[in-house]
């Protein structure tokens, strides 16, 4: 009597399983590109040759994905707490747009000190007049008392420019005689996870810094998917 040959289905497995892990994977990435056209971006964008004016916010919100646009200004300063300085940007953003994670006021009162909402690496700068950079527990300190925290506009001197009653001067932070800065105090209320790197004011305090306000140079830019190729 002969023996029947046994069947092999070890192939046939194999086929279903690949044409599974197929499936799969065409799946996951079609749910992968879903989420990303749906993830909402924001970053601050150089112009360039652009102007910020009516033509370009009008050609901007054509734009696929386009959610908002707003100016932003930087500000050059040098910051100072105790022995400890370093040069700065104040970057200012309209806050009702700017997407920021991390410990921060929903409310704030504005006047003329700048109010900071700091990267939590944006201070590791800070160095003293012999070059040592401030130690971690320095940080912890000076965020513990923020209101000590003072900032002296890049642009002027003590020469010539009148601080009123809450500016004051002081040497350079290299012990140069011909540094001499107009101190004044801010506030950092907010200590930021998320941008990490920055130091942000409310847009509106702009011109108390400012004679008058600068030309638009960067826009902060929000996008659902990916940012628009007028950009």
């Amino acid at each position: 009597m002969s023996k029947k040959p046994k069947r092999h289905f070890f192939p046939f497995w194999l086929l279903l399983l690949g044409m599974a892990v197929s499936v799969l994977y065409l799946g996951g990435r079609l749910i992968y590109g879903e989420i990303q056209s749906r993830k909402v971006h924001q970053e601050i964008v150089e112009l360039g040759e652009l102007s910020y004016d009516e033509a370009f916010l009008d050609e901007i919100s054509k734009a696929e994905g386009f959610l908002s646009v707003s100016p932003v200004y930087e500000i050059p300063v040098k910051l100072r707490w105790e022995a400890y300085t370093m040069d700065a940007i104040f970057t200012a953003v309209d806050m009702k747009e700017f997407q920021m994670t991390g410990n921060a006021p929903e409310e704030i009162s504005l006047g003329n000190t700048p109010v900071l909402f700091i990267g939590k690496d944006a201070l590791n700068g800070l160095t003293d007049s012999y070059g040592h950079t401030i130690s971690q527990n320095g940080l912890k300190k000076l965020k513990a008392s923020s209101e000590e925290l003072e900032y002296c506009l890049q642009e002027e001197s003590a020469a010539g420019v009148g601080g009123g009653a809450q500016a004051s001067t002081a040497q350079g932070s290299r012990g140069n005689d011909s540094e001499i800065w107009l101190w004044r105090p801010c506030i950092a209320v907010g200590d930021l996870i998320s941008p990490s790197d920055g130091i942000y004011i409310p847009i509106t305090q702009t011109p108390a810094l400012t004679e008058g306000l600068p030309p638009v140079k960067k826009v902060l830019l929000t996008t659902q998917g990916t940012k628009p190729e007028i950009l």
